[in-house]
C-alpha cells in the first residue's frame, strides 16, 4: 500500500521570516572551518608512497650539487637548450612552419581574414630553444579580430627597436624584378603595406602624434573629393553628378565625409550607405557621425532600390561613382544576408548597367582582398571594377599591387597623404624602404615598376 512521503518542510514552511534574520557572518563561519586539520587528515589517509607518485616518475634524476634536484646545476642555463644538457630533445619544426606562415600573413601572402596556420591545428607544440609554446603565440584568427572592429580603439603600441618581435610586420625591400610601385611624378619608391601595418600606422599617428580619427578621416576626404573633381573635369568636361556608395567601415565614413565637402563646392551627390536601414542598431559610431554631419549639411541619401530599379535622375546623369563600399578590412562573406543582397545588386548595376560613368575605388575596389589580391572567382560580378582608378588612403596595399602585377589590370591608381608623418613609418619598422616621399602633392600618381619595365 503506498505511504505518502514525509515533507521535511522546505517546500511548506513560512520562508519570510529570513527576511528579519542579520547579514550572514562569513567571517565567523569561516572561523568555524579547520583548514590544517582536513588537510592533515588527507596526509593521514593517503598511504601512496614518495616514489610511486606520478610527479615522481616524470622527475629528472638529480644532480650532484642541486640539493636533491631543487636548484640548477652550476652547467645548466633556464633557456639552454634541453638537447645541451643532455635531457630529451624537442622537435622545432612546427614552430619554425607557424612562424613562418605568420611572416606569410603579415607579409601579405595569406589573407588577413582567412590566414590560420595549419601546424596549430593539427600538430603538437614545440618547445626547442624557447620557453614559449605555439599556442601562447596570438593566432591569426586573434589578430583579425583586433582590426576587424572599425572603430579601431586598440592600445598603443609600443616603440619597438630593432631586435623586437615587429621585425615580422616589416615591408619587405623591392627586389630586382619583383612589382612594385613607385612615384610617378619622382620615380622614389612608394612601399606597399598590409591591412595590419595600415592599421598600426593609423595608431601611432593617433598614439605618437596626436592626430584622432576625425582628423585623418577630414584629411582623406579633402583627397577624395580632390580627385573626384579632377577626374570629373578630366572625363566629362566639367560635369558635377557624383554617386558615392559607401559601406559601413572606416573607408566608408571617409567616404561620406567626401561626399559633405564634394556639396559644398558645388557638386550635387547621391549618397548610398549600405545597411542604412539599420542606422541605429548596427552602423558604426563614426559612420553614425559622419551622416549627421551630412544631413546637416543638407545631403540627400539614396535607396539601394531607388538606384538599381533605374532612378532617372541617378541612372542617366552620372558623372562618376566613388566605390567605398568594403574598403580593406571586410569581406563580402562578413556581410549580413540582407547586406549581401543588396551588394549584389549595386555590384551588378555599377558592372553593367553604368559602363559609361568611371568607378573610382577608395583603397581597393570592393570584391578585391586587399591582402593577397584574391578575386571572387566563384562570382567575378561581386568585383567592382575601378575603371576610374584607385585611389590608396595613407598608403597603398599589398593586395592592390599583387591584383595589377598579376592581372595586367591597367587602372591608374593614386595614394593620398591622409597626416601619417615618416616618424611613424620608422616606428612601423620600415625605415630601410622608407615612407611615402610625397613631395609638393597631396595626391600622388603611382605605377607598377617590376616584370617589364614601368606601367605605361
Amino acid at each position: 500500500r503506498y505511504q505518502p512521503e514525509e515533507h521535511n518542510g522546505w517546500a511548506t514552511e513560512e520562508v519570510t521570516d529570513i527576511q528579519e534574520m542579520g547579514d550572514f557572518d562569513f567571517q565567523g563561519n569561516l572561523s568555524k572551518f579547520d583548514k590544517r586539520g582536513v588537510f592533515e587528515q588527507l596526509r593521514q589517509d593517503d598511504t601512496t608512497a614518495d616514489e610511486a607518485r606520478l610527479v615522481s616518475l616524470n622527475r629528472l634524476p638529480a644532480r650532484p650539487g642541486t640539493h636533491g634536484g631543487k636548484h640548477l646545476h652550476y652547467t645548466e642555463n633556464v633557456l639552454d637548450s634541453p638537447k645541451q644538457n643532455g635531457h630529451v630533445s624537442w622537435s622545432n619544426k612546427d614552430e619554425e612552419s607557424e612562424v613562418s606562415e605568420m611572416n606569410d600573413f603579415s607579409s601579405g601572402r595569406i589573407s588577413s581574414r582567412r590566414a590560420v596556420s595549419q601546424s596549430s591545428l593539427h600538430k603538437p607544440p614545440s618547445r626547442k630553444n624557447s620557453a614559449m609554446t605555439p599556442r601562447d603565440q596570438p593566432s591569426s584568427s586573434s589578430l583579425q579580430n583586433r582590426y576587424s572592429s572599425q572603430d579601431h580603439h586598440l592600445p598603443s603600441p609600443r616603440n619597438r627597436g630593432p631586435s623586437s618581435s615587429a621585425r615580422t610586420v616589416k615591408a619587405e625591400p623591392s627586389l630586382p624584378g619583383k612589382p612594385s610601385f613607385q612615384m610617378a611624378t619622382s620615380g622614389a619608391p612608394c612601399p606597399c603595406v598590409t591591412p595590419l601595418q595600415m592599421l598600426e600606422l593609423e595608431q601611432l599617428a593617433t598614439t605618437k602624434m596626436g592626430l584622432s580619427d576625425d582628423m585623418m578621416i577630414e584629411n582623406a576626404a579633402q583627397c577624395i573629393a580632390q580627385l573626384c573633381c579632377k577626374i570629373v573635369t578630366t572625363t566629362t568636361g566639367g560635369g558635377d553628378r557624383v554617386l558615392v556608395l559607401a559601406g559601413n567601415t572606416k573607408t566608408g565614413a571617409r567616404a561620406i565625409a567626401a561626399a559633405r565637402q564634394l556639396r559644398n563646392h558645388g557638386s550635387h551627390v547621391f549618397l548610398l550607405v549600405l545597411g542604412l536601414e539599420r542606422e541605429e542598431d548596427d552602423l558604426l559610431e563614426i559612420v553614425k557621425r559622419q551622416l549627421h554631419i551630412y544631413r546637416n549639411a543638407g545631403g540627400k541619401l539614396l535607396s539601394t532600390e531607388k538606384l538599381t530599379t533605374g532612378e532617372p535622375s541617378v541612372t542617366t546623369t552620372t558623372d562618376l561613382v566613388v566605390d567605398a563600399l568594403l574598403g580593406m578590412h571586410l569581406a563580402f562573406e562578413d556581410l549580413r544576408t540582407a547586406d549581401r543582397n543588396a551588394y549584389f545588386e549595386i555590384a551588378t548595376w555599377v558592372n553593367r548597367h553604368n559602363p559609361s560613368s568611371p568607378v573610382l575605388a577608395i583603397d581597393v575596389p570592393s570584391g578585391l582582398d586587399a591582402a593577397t589580391g584574391a578575386t571572387p572567382k566563384e562570382n567575378p560580378s561581386l568585383l567592382i571594377r575601378p575603371t576610374g582608378g584607385v585611389l590608396a588612403l595613407g598608403a597603398p596595399k599589398v593586395g592592390l599591387l599583387t591584383w595589377k602585377a598579376q592581372t595586367g589590370e591597367m587602372c591608374r591608381v593614386w595614394v593620398a597623404d591622409i597626416g601619417i608623418c615618416g616618424l611613424c613609418w620608422g616606428m612601423l619598422g620600415t625605415r630601410k624602404k622608407g615612407a611615402v616621399t610625397w613631395g609638393r602633392e597631396w595626391v600622388a600618381e603611382i605605377k607598377v615598376l617590376g616584370g617589364g619595365g614601368v606601367e605605361g
